[in-house]
């Protein structure tokens, strides 16, 4: 176990320095420094004679670290929201709230994850421009990672902790809190607690519904798997064997809330993360596994390919905001035929879906060959999606 520990932080680190992330690089090893003080007692030559106290160091301690103060509810806040306390540890978040949202009888939810390597700040236009449409107003919750805690130091996850959560999840219980802190100064509509995300930030959402299934109405995610399938995690492009392993989920519980999910990603091939020759995760084809894992589970699926990159592209964010509109906690999928705005997409489970294990089977494209879209989105090595200014997808993203 302690090999295969070793092997896997390695190979973590060399991931992480690979993708050029500063952020997680280690620090200088003071044993390579000449001029490193050692414990080791003087000798003759180095006594202090006559006795003379010896000299004091210029330089006080280190300071002990400011104590961190925790979040108020009663002082939650539009915009960037600091330490709410989730158990002993502090955790960040962007808020958003409709104008008149002190005035609303009761608002919806809806919670977005970054992706791997994004920020909260950056993934924040995602859906700023929307709280205030005419659809569903709404309530935007952005959290950010703690990558000091959950990221490459514990082995936990990358960004979020969102591998091994067969023991719960961070992120499940900052899905808690932040709901019970907003409930304390808005009404809530516990009818719509909706969840997206990109990338890794769509795994988590995924993970966030698993565990919270009771409380999660619907959910509209981007290039994100379910890790609770084992098909998916085999289908992994992991040929040193290092992340597989690390994957550990519970398995769905039948009798679950079974919520209704869009599914989006690009062409098979296309649609990838991860690094060449350690792992890649194909979401195209963890798209259509996770249609067929949530459709046996009994969930109405809508799966949608955008044929593009691994960006945010397909349906536009309106058709969002309208899908969590219509599909309230517990409501099966409302349309018999995808109304404007799903171009790209189809419903599962409509007596044609695609065989993720039938390989004549149409899995690239849900829609006819013929079928394309305006958008050419563009390879984002970055792990976040490129927006305008109004939270819709670039045009060339």
């Amino acid at each position: 176990m302690k090999k295969l520990f070793f092997a896997i932080l390695v190979a973590s680190l060399f991931f992480a320095v690979s993708c050029g992330n500063s952020k997680n690089e280690p620090k200088d090893d003071p044993a390579n420094d000449e001029d490193q003080v050692t414990d080791e007692e003087p000798t003759d030559s180095d006594a202090v004679e006559n006795d003379e106290e010896p000299a004091t160091p210029d330089t006080e301690p280190d300071e002990e670290p400011t104590p961190v103060e925790p979040l108020d509810c009663a002082d939650l806040t539009d915009g960037m929201n600091k330490n709410l306390m989730v158990g002993d540890y502090p955790r960040d978040f962007i808020l958003h709230l409709p104008e008149d949202a002190e005035s609303q009888e009761k608002l919806p939810v809806v919670f977005a994850w970054h992706g791997y390597g994004d920020t909260a700040e950056n993934f924040d236009s995602f859906l700023y421009g929307l709280v205030d449409n005419e659809t569903m107003p709404f309530i935007l919750v952005v959290p950010e990672a703690d990558t000091t805690r959950f990221g490459l130091q514990t082995m936990q996850g990358l960004d979020w902790d969102m591998l091994n959560i067969t023991d719960g999840s961070a992120e499940a219980d900052m899905f808690d809190e932040v709901l019970a802190c907003i409930g304390k100064k808005w009404a809530v509509d516990e009818e719509h607690i909706h969840l997206s995300g990109f990338s890794a930030g769509a795994i988590t959402a995924n993970s966030v519904a698993q565990l919270r299934s009771e409380k999660v109405a619907s959910i509209f995610t981007f290039s994100g798997a379910y890790f609770s399938d084992p098909e998916s995690v085999a289908a992994l492009d992991d040929p040193m064997g290092f992340v597989a392993p690390m994957i550990q989920w519970p398995e769905m519980e039948a009798g679950h809330n079974t919520y209704t999910q869009v599914l989006v990603s690009g062409a098979e091939g296309v649609d990838t993360w991860g690094m060449a020759s350690f792992f890649n995760i194909d979401f195209n084809v963890m798209a259509n596994k996770a249609a067929k894992y949530l459709y046996d589970f009994g969930h109405d699926v809508v799966l949608c390919n955008h044929g593009g990159q691994h960006t945010v592209a397909g349906p536009a964010l309106t058709t969002m905001i309208q899908f969590f509109s219509d599909h309230p906690f517990g409501a099966p999928l409302a349309y018999e035929e995808l109304p404007a705005g799903y171009d790209v997409c189809k419903i599962y489970g409509s007596g044609d879906e695609p065989d993720p294990e039938d390989p004549d089977s149409d899995n690239d494209d849900p829609t006819d060959d013929d079928t394309t879209t305006d958008e050419e989105p563009v390879a984002d090595d970055a792990d976040e999606p490129e927006t305008d200014d109004a939270g819709e997808p670039d045009a060339d993203a």
